[in-house]
């Protein structure tokens, strides 16, 4: 009997830990500021698992399992779910590592800020907002208060580019070549050469043509025409060039044309030298014509004193 009183007390005294254990292990905090922290302020703490696999710099580890969430805030009005602070610019007052999510409202966005700058990455749920030109669904950035939006790829690497794309057709690609930029619609194909023509500088390269409301070139212009000493070719001397060639002096073939194009600034030119060359032969002839039709005025009144002499000596 006095076994059985003593196993009894030792049973009770059990119950009684483990419900003081329990009641602890799920204690819940009260006070309006409440501090968490191990016993040996060196460790962390750990809430979801006994062994964390994370550094031992971080102090609090949540571990979620499978299809659950870790760590889970919600701010109301202007408040902050989850706020993070590092004065030093090398750190960071959060770090992810894997997917991150933002959303589940009406135009959601993510902002970076310094001072009075923005930096906004949005997405938009009606017409307008964001962007005076978005629909809903449409996807914005933007820099608010000034400055501007930049697309950097540090470093030099031949391969690097921007590319934007639609669904399995990419439209703009911008690359990196050696040490200077080309950009690229339609294409990613960037030539040097295109038949003899050396085109390794150009720095956009557009496939199926370009549609404009004007297009600004600055070249040279051929004014030298009119210069005392240019080498005016005569009509006899062209037509000669046009025979053995097949095409007007200083103007390049039909086939070098099709073969490696034409420069807009050097064919403008080219043509308005021939312009100008026309309008120098057809002043030289205008001046034979002028000359021609004074002579005539002169025979046309000689002939005239001479018809009235003759009519005058048969009236006699």
């Amino acid at each position: 009997m006095k076994n059985v009183l003593i196993n009894l007390k030792k049973a009770v005294l059990l119950t009684a830990v483990f419900c003081f254990s329990l009641n602890f292990a799920s204690a819940q905090w009260t006070q309006n500021i409440t501090n968490i922290y191990p016993v040996d302020l060196s460790k962390s703490v750990i809430i979801g698992t006994s062994n964390p696999n994370f550094s031992s710099i971080y102090k609090l580890s949540v571990t979620a399992a499978k299809n659950r969430s870790g760590i889970y805030g919600r701010a109301d009005g202007k408040g902050r779910a989850i706020y993070g602070y590092n004065a030093n610019a090398s750190g960071y007052a959060g770090y992810f590592y894997g997917r991150v999510r933002a959303g589940g409202i009406s135009n959601p966005s993510i902002d970076l800020f310094t001072g009075s700058k923005t930096a906004q990455f949005g997405l938009s749920s009606c017409n307008g907002c964001y962007n005076s030109f978005s629909k809903p669904g449409d996807a914005v950035m933007r820099v608010l208060g000034g400055g501007d939006l930049i697309f950097s790829i540090p470093g030099t690497n031949s391969n690097r580019k921007i590319a934007f794309h639609s669904e399995g057709d990419r439209i703009m690609t911008i690359q990196e070549v050696g040490s200077s930029g080309k950009v690229g619609i339609g294409t990613t194909n960037f030539p040097t050469t295109i038949g003899g023509a050396n085109i390794s500088g150009y720095k956009l390269f557009v496939e199926g043509g370009i549609l404009a409301d004007e297009v600004r070139v600055r070249t040279g212009w051929a004014d030298y025409v009119f210069e005392e000493n240019y080498e005016l070719k005569s009509l006899a001397q062209v037509e000669a060039y046009i025979t053995a060639n097949g095409h007007l002096p200083n103007v390049p073939s039909a086939t070098t044309v099709e073969t490696e194009g034409i420069s807009i600034g050097d064919i403008s030119k080219v043509q308005q030298e021939k312009i100008e060359e026309l309008f120098l032969h057809m002043i030289e002839l205008n001046k034979k014509v002028e000359t021609m039709q004074a002579a005539n005025e002169i025979l046309q009144a000689e002939n005239a004193a001479l018809k009235n002499r003759v009519e005058t000596l048969e009236q006699q």
